[in-house]
């Protein structure tokens, strides 16, 4: 008896001293499961530098893609490259097979602008290539048309970037 006893009192200080030692189970450390990136679609929205844009163009695996601005500038050429650039760094004016992509997805992109009530593309819009160094190439939003005209006539743009 006095044996049993004896293994009784080292068995309790042996689980008193595991519960001293123990952590409580509020801080145990649970298992970390690393951060899943963000897997973005086409009218997604993004804030980037402080400026918000729409998804238009996106990589397969959904993690990369170009976004273009929700507010847009009106001006002739110049003043409407300056004001992408003013959006900060990486935004600029887009290509003209950009704005030709970004017509194609139109649609998507709209039903998402109207959710979030903003403007619609609708219009003219400038890209970023001259066709000359008196005019330059832009889109009709409205129709998919391309023209190149004087680059002081006033059009729309909505800035571009990457994420």
């Amino acid at each position: 008896m006095k044996n049993f006893r004896n293994v009784l009192v080292a068995l309790l200080a042996f689980v008193a001293v595991a519960y001293v030692n123990a952590e409580p189970i509020g801080t145990m450390a649970m298992p970390q499961t690393p951060e899943q990136p963000q897997v973005y679609k086409v009218g997604d929205f993004i804030t980037k530098n402080g400026v918000t844009g729409f998804v238009f163009v996106v990589s397969s695996d959904g993690k990369h893609g170009k976004i273009a601005s929700v507010k847009e500038g009106v001006g002739n050429w110049n003043s409407a490259k300056g004001w992408c650039a003013k959006l900060g760094e990486g935004w600029r004016m887009p290509s003209r097979d950009e704005l030709k992509v970004l017509y194609a997805v139109q649609s998507a992109v709209m039903d998402a602008l109207a959710q979030q009530n903003h403007k619609p593309i609708d219009g003219l819009y400038w890209s970023d290539e001259e066709f000359d160094q008196y005019s330059a190439w832009f889109m009709d939003m409205s129709g998919g048309e391309e023209f190149n005209f004087d680059k002081y006539q006033g059009n729309k743009v909505r800035a571009v970037t990457t994420f």
